[in-house]
């Protein structure tokens, strides 16, 4: 979700949630409770990218779902309550573990990762899944739909 779909680093910025060193602050993050993720922003063109990507996985009958990582039960309350308010989306297609380091576990021949981290990508491809580093929603559309052609 963060830095595909929603605006993490706006989120901080706008509510003062970073260090002196740029770092955020995990403590006035979890001060701010489920709302912090709740009322995230859309980062621009995500919306557009969402309901293309969803329509395309029923049009192909493929599953279609959010894998997002967050360790704090805060965050798991705001994320679940965002795809709530802004998406259609099952709950049951809303997967959230601790670290995104953990999203490589559902990584399977078939199974496509959307992650603007380097890291998480190459560990899901490592695992067995398709891992799409995401620049920017033109790219992630054009990357995951050739993916299934």
């Amino acid at each position: 979700m963060d830095g595909v779909l929603v605006d993490f680093d706006g989120r901080c910025e706008s509510l003062g949630c970073r260090t002196s060193s740029g770092a955020v602050d995990w403590d006035k993050v979890k001060e701010i409770g489920p709302d912090f993720w709740a009322s995230m922003d859309w980062l621009p063109g995500a919306p557009e990218m969402f309901s293309e990507l969803e329509g395309f996985c029923r049009a192909n009958d493929i599953k279609f779902g959010i894998l997002t990582a967050i360790s704090i039960p805060a965050g798991v309350k705001g994320k679940s309550l965002w795809v709530h308010w802004n998406t259609d989306l099952d709950m049951e297609h809303l997967i959230i573990v601790p670290h995104g380091s953990d999203k490589y576990r559902f990584a399977a021949p078939g199974r496509v990762l959307l992650d603007d981290k380097h890291t998480n990508v190459g560990l899901f491809t490592d695992a067995g899944g398709l891992g799409i580093v995401f620049s920017n929603p033109a790219q992630a559309i054009a990357d995951i739909k050739n993916a299934f052609v």
